[in-house]
């Protein structure tokens, strides 16, 4: 058994590692063993030349991992212990030098070698994957087949049904999608809101994951209500909804991932608010997306900058409406008598409880 080492770059040693040290790997191209120091983080695995230096060899991004599998079979004269695959290669990772039968001692840690070593790292590495959905991840894995409507992956694969919608357990969605935990867009009355990335378009998301055992079952009724409206809804002024996830723990809503939001546009403009212009060119649309909504019977009932998304940076963006918690479809002829929404946002009516028609 041969290791040898290559550098090919240069990276800068910095950010929060979910894992590091001596680890050795081949592929399914080259046979060679080699050892290197593993670095993993939320977004990537990188193969770096020494513990203290700047020089890698190769850096694995998380999303282009379409698999973590356990080693079944040797693909060379060693064993490996666990295989990484990607579209174009298949790492091998670790060496079991006791899989031919031979005792001895451990192999210390800077060797690379040893099966324990190559069994935490492939725990890392799945937990990276889903790094908020791990337990659940576990579970599923452990045989339970994933529910049906998941299977549809093309670009205009939805939700469908009724209440939760097309659901699938947290690893099938690790299999479409890629988490970043660091990456936070925002949290709500639901939960927390993750950028995230479609592995096989390589297109930016936001996830939202939301933890049925922390909230309260009137909200997770909440959820559904939204996706179910959600899901009916295709305009240019609404959020689109994605697809959406449910195993026994959480609840995951994969949306379009937007650049910010209105009130983040306010406060940033000099003298914190907004110019005339711009003014009417965006609650110009937020009418044109409400009358949409209107014409559904369908009654937002949380309407606030934070919940008016902007698709860009730009000084006149196209504007979207999101978080559809509070929304209701209420008939022509209904009134809606609970009053829902941000308290700092309510009308003076509400306040004083004056009833108002809808």
């Amino acid at each position: 058994m041969r290791i040898v080492q290559s550098v090919k770059h240069t990276k800068k040693r910095e950010g929060q590692w979910l894992k590091e040290g001596w680890m050795v790997h081949f592929t399914n191209k080259d046979k060679t063993i080699k050892r290197h120091y593993w670095r993993l983080d939320s977004k990537s695995i990188t193969l770096f030349t020494s513990e203290q230096g700047t020089k890698y060899y190769k850096e694995i991004p998380l999303n282009e991992i379409l698999a973590v599998d356990t080693a079944r079979q040797p693909h060379s004269d060693v064993m490996h212990c666990f295989e990484l695959r990607t579209a174009n290669v298949d790492y091998m990772v670790g060496v079991d030098p006791a899989w031919a039968g031979a005792a001895g001692a451990v192999p210390p840690p800077p060797s690379g070698v040893g099966a324990y070593l190559a069994r935490s790292w492939e725990t890392a590495v799945r937990q990276a994957l889903m790094p908020v959905t791990h337990r659940s991840a576990e579970e599923s894995a452990g045989g339970a087949e994933a529910e049906e409507g998941v299977e549809g992956e093309g670009e205009g694969a939805g939700v469908s049904g009724g209440g939760a919608g097309r659901a699938g357990r947290a690893a099938e969605m690790a299999q479409l999608y890629q988490i970043y935990p660091d990456e936070v867009l925002g949290s709500g009355q639901f939960g927390i809101v993750y950028g995230g990335l479609h592995r096989r378009t390589q297109r930016p998301v936001a996830i939202k994951v939301i933890d049925k055992l922390r909230f309260p079952t009137k909200q997770e009724a909440q959820l559904k209500n939204e996706v179910a409206i959600l899901q009916n809804l295709s305009h240019p002024g609404v959020v689109n909804l994605e697809r959406m996830f449910e195993t026994p723990e959480r609840i995951f809503v994969v949306m379009e991932k937007l650049k910010g939001d209105m009130l983040e546009m306010i406060l940033s403009h000099e003298k914190g608010r907004l110019t005339e212009r711009i003014t009417k060119f965006l609650v110009a649309q937020i009418l044109v997306a409400l009358k949409h909504l209107h014409e559904k019977n369908i009654v937002h009932c949380d309407l606030k900058p934070e919940n008016v998304l902007l698709s860009s940076d730009d000084e006149f963006p196209q504007v979207k409406l999101c978080d559809f918690g509070f929304a209701r479809i209420i008939g022509e002829k209904s009134f809606r008598r609970s009053v829902v929404g941000t308290p700092a946002y309510l009308g003076e009516s509400f306040c004083i409880f004056r009833p108002l028609c809808l």
